[in-house]
């Protein structure tokens, strides 16, 4: 491969053959929390009020400390240095919800030296607005001038004004691309929070890209995890998981908030993660009904897995997908001869 006349322009990653590629120094980025390394860009995401903001400054404090954060920090290390930017928290309330909990961290004073905080950030009068270059170069001078290991965004939406939030392009465009630069120009790892529809709570693989907004943030992002809530277990109980991640990453852990103390704390138990239901399940348990099944006894036969309403999208899904059918509206759904055969 000629590449002479391309010698201004400057490309990693590529290697003119296997030779090469094998001879090559490769090294993993040092892991910052479980599964999120250094030049990773990781989301959590979870519904309003579930507690995405407490759980990352749980886990920022514990880091610069250097001490664990149970699950998503399982074992003391060397003390980081954090960059967080809260583009929502009033600064007076945010004070003394941190100051409650440095009260649990053992060398709160190491925590208060690595762990620099940025409150509803404006910039020549006008809100923060990463896509902006200036101020994305601003942001990217303080994290590499301030050392930073991790560099938070709180929430998401509010670092970056977007035209279309469900705009997939505009997503990779205006806040991916950013925030992988980002972390790779400041060697640190890059976390967002970002909101979940109450719609889309889903314990599936799928959930990852199941955020508010366009699905690009869950494809775009190495590693995900979701915050739901445990309600049969009581008020404060949550669930913490990760859909999508490149490397190992926790098993689902339940957590418990202590109000006193503004600390997440795991819980002994592991939570059952319920799969959705699936067409093709909807399709098996229909060809098991000789005389076919009715919209209401499939619903009633996967109760307790998913919402009625989501139970009737995935009977619709089943039809489109020519998995089940029926001669009119009020006749019962039958099975396709595709699906009986598959389960014969």
């Amino acid at each position: 491969m000629n590449l002479e006349n391309e010698s201004s322009i400057q490309m990693e990653g590529f290697y003119p053959s296997l030779d090469d590629f094998f001879a090559a120094e490769l090294s993993p980025g040092e892991e910052i929390f479980s599964a999120v390394c250094r030049g990773d860009v990781g989301c959590i995401a979870a519904v309003t009020n579930y507690g995405k903001t407490t759980l990352l400054f749980n886990l920022g404090l514990s880091l610069a400390a250097g001490v664990m954060c149970l699950p998503l920090a399982p074992v003391a290390s060397t003390p980081r240095r954090v960059l967080y930017i809260d583009a929502e928290s009033p600064a007076y309330q945010l004070r003394e919800d941190l100051k409650i909990m440095l009260e649990q961290i053992p060398n709160a004073d190491t925590a208060c030296q690595n762990f620099c905080l940025v409150t509803q950030p404006e910039l020549d009068d006008e809100p923060l607005d990463m896509k902006e270059p200036a101020h994305f170069n601003f942001i990217a001078r303080c994290a590499k001038g301030y050392g930073a290991d991790l560099i938070v965004f709180d929430p998401i939406t509010l670092c970056f004004e977007l035209d279309n939030e469900n705009d997939n392009s505009e997503w990779a465009r205006a806040v991916a691309k950013p925030l992988k630069r980002l972390a790779k120009k400041c060697n640190a790892a890059v976390v967002f929070s970002h909101h979940l529809g109450k719609g889309n709570e889903s314990h599936t693989t799928e959930a990852a890209y199941k955020s508010r907004g366009a699905s690009a943030i869950g494809a775009l992002s190495r590693t995900v995890y979701l915050i739901e809530k445990e309600a049969q277990r009581g008020e404060g109980y949550v669930r913490l998981w990760c859909p999508k991640s490149k490397t190992p990453s926790i098993a689902p852990t339940i957590l418990r908030l202590n109000r006193e103390t503004r600390f997440f704390e795991a819980c002994p138990e592991r939570p059952v993660i319920v799969k959705t239901v699936t067409a093709e399940e909807i399709a098996a348990f229909v060809a098991t009904c000789e005389t076919g099944a009715s919209s209401g006894e499939i619903v009633k036969f996967f109760a307790g897995r998913e919402s009625e309403r989501s139970i009737n999208d995935k009977i619709q899904l089943a039809e489109s997908s020519g998995l089940i059918a029926k001669p009119s509206r009020k006749a019962r759904w039958m099975a396709s001869n595709a699906t009986i055969n598959k389960a014969a």
